[in-house]
């Protein structure tokens, strides 16, 4: 162990145990705490439900000496019964539609519900010399979780990765066919901070819950993405992407089928870790083309399909 223990594992293990310990008094605040804590985010199908658990999880952590603040929520009424130095906006009233709070390297707009993509961003364009290094730092600032603005960092990490086949020094110019190539991204930049997605990625009342997950590769890169179908109660349909994630091929030359091997290897990865999310998937299965696969010399994956 040491002489000293990682900070993170004893808040964790406190938040555990505080869940374990009222697990019967409070079980949905106990569910919260294990499920939830990890990235701050829960709510509730009703006001009165959302009110109710706001209020467990704050007793029962509260009891173990700890005191929940920066409350936020898009529903004005929730905020009126929480008190004032205890959420992370200092009213009631309504929010102003540019409001926003920083959640996850994420911008949350509580009126509209959505995430926006929080970007810093330094654009090259006011360097007088484009250098490897000017690039990997404008990069390097753009921060998008859950695959959100994939096909932007994609094409930044192909440059990237033909930048080090150049095998460049960090403040060398950067050559002139790179450099046209940098220009579209570089473009791109202003309008990544203007992608928005929702919050919620299930639909009110929901009877039925699916997993959608597809995967493409390329001779460049390959990547997979999951989409959440939810159907209502009056069978109106929902579908939100859940998770998106890329990777560049290997410099080393691979055959298109190994590729899209991989795209399907990263997929199932995804799906893997999703799976183990605590939501109710209502309908498994798994969908196949319904050509032979079995000689990929001849045969591409190129309508593979994970379904759950």
């Amino acid at each position: 162990m040491g002489k000293s223990s990682t900070v993170p594992f004893p808040a964790s293990r406190c938040l555990k145990k505080s869940a374990e310990d009222n697990a019967q008094l409070h079980p949905k605040a106990a569910q919260m705490l294990q499920n939830d804590f990890y990235v701050d985010l829960s709510g509730a199908q009703t006001l009165a439900e959302a009110i109710q658990l706001q209020k467990d999880v704050s007793s029962v952590l509260q009891e173990a000496g700890f005191f929940l603040r920066k409350w936020a929520s898009h529903n004005l009424e929730l905020l009126a019964t929480i008190q004032e130095n205890l959420r992370e906006t200092q009213n009631v009233l309504p929010l102003d539609k540019e409001d926003s709070v920083s959640t996850l390297g994420l911008l949350w707009n509580p009126v509209s519900d959505r995430f926006q993509v929080k970007c810093h961003i330094t654009s090259t364009a006011k360097v007088h010399t484009t250098t490897k290094r000017s690039i990997l730092s404008t990069v390097a600032s753009v921060f998008g979780p859950l695959g959100l603005i994939i096909q932007f960092i994609i094409s930044c990490k192909i440059l990237l990765q033909k930048l080090w086949q150049e095998k460049l020094q960090q403040d060398e110019p950067v050559p002139t066919p790179l450099l046209n190539k940098w220009t579209r991204p570089q473009r791109q930049l202003p309008d990544v901070s203007h992608i928005t997605t929702n919050r919620k990625v299930l639909c009110a009342n929901v009877t039925d819950i699916q997993l959608h997950g597809f995967r493409e590769s390329s001779e460049r890169a390959y990547g997979a993405c999951l989409y959440l179908r939810s159907i209502d109660l009056y069978g109106e349909i929902t579908c939100e992407l859940l998770y998106a994630i890329s990777k560049v091929a290997p410099i080393k030359k691979t055959t298109l089928p190994r590729l899209e091997l991989c795209g399907a290897l990263l997929l199932a990865k995804l799906y893997k870790k999703a799976n183990t999310a605590h939501f109710l998937i209502r309908e498994r299965g798994t969908s196949l083309p319904s050509q032979d696969l079995t000689n990929m010399k001849f045969n591409r994956l190129s309508r593979w399909h994970q379904l759950q």
